[in-house]
């Protein structure tokens, strides 16, 4: 039976309980609202794939999402899942202490900070040909 390899060995830094919060863009001009989560890192039985799952809440919406971690070429592939009905599939890359993730509809740039105790980062979403702001986080690990 095959073992985990390096590159699933990279992505032990995720695994654990995280406190999150940032700040959220309606739209590009719109004044941000302040939102809270908690991110949870685990790895499935064997330690091929890592499991995300998030509660988040951004003003009156509670956000529950369902994210799974694999390695595939020389990088990752996260297919996540949310409670309003969304899908994204996203290719991502781990190079130092810089996260990057990018989908058709999203991308991530963040950076781990502290020995790994705090992921900084910001969301962009696509509207048309445009990347706009989205989402401005940090992830401060509990566990």
């Amino acid at each position: 039976m095959p073992e985990p390899g390096p590159a699933h060995r990279a992505l032990d830094m995720f695994a654990g309980s995280w406190a999150t919060s940032g700040k959220v863009w309606a739209s590009p001009d719109a004044e941000p609202t302040e939102f809270t989560a908690t991110d949870d890192y685990e790895w499935l039985p064997g330690g091929f794939f890592l499991a995300h799952h998030v509660v988040a809440q951004m003003g009156d919406t509670e956000v529950r999402v369902l994210e799974i971690f694999r390695v595939e070429d020389d990088g990752y592939v996260l297919e996540s899942y949310d409670n309003q009905g969304g899908h994204v599939v996203s290719r991502a890359k781990l190079d130092g202490d810089t996260w990057t993730t990018e989908s058709d509809s999203e991308r991530f740039t963040g950076t781990f900070v502290f020995g790994g105790a705090i992921l900084s980062g910001t969301w962009e979403r696509r509207i048309g040909r445009d990347w706009v702001r989205w989402m401005g986080v940090t992830l401060v690990k509990k566990t």
